[in-house]
Parts: C-alpha cells; structure tokens; sequence
C-alpha cells in the first residue's frame, strides 16, 4: 500500500468520494447534494493547503 499527500490531480476523484460518503452515512455535515462539488474549487483548496493534512491511499484498481 502507497499513501503520500493528496495532489490537484486527486481533485475529481476526492470529490465522487465525499459524494460517496454524503450519499452513504447518516453521520456527515451535508445531506447528499447539498454539498457544492466543483472540481476548480478544490484544486484552489488542495493548493491552498489542504494536502498538508489530507492524504490519498494508491491503488491499482482502474
């Protein structure tokens, strides 16, 4: 298993997973689609930062 810090190319697939986990747990801030996903937005907030506490797991899986 690889981990490193996210990156701005991880943006599209970070958002689909916390649309994941907002469609899936009863637990989370947003309710499913009340979060505003956009894929510019969070490269901004990736670079601004974010990737000092966010980290991704690599996989092999397509």
């Amino acid at each position: 298993m690889q981990v490193r810090k996210i990156k701005d190319s991880d943006a599209k697939s970070y958002l689909k997973l916390c649309e994941t986990i907002d469609e899936e747990s009863e637990f989370m801030l947003f309710e499913p689609g009340e979060r505003k996903l956009q894929a510019q937005r969070q490269i901004k907030q990736i670079e601004s930062g974010l990737s000092e506490v966010l980290f991704v797991r690599l996989t092999t899986e397509a």
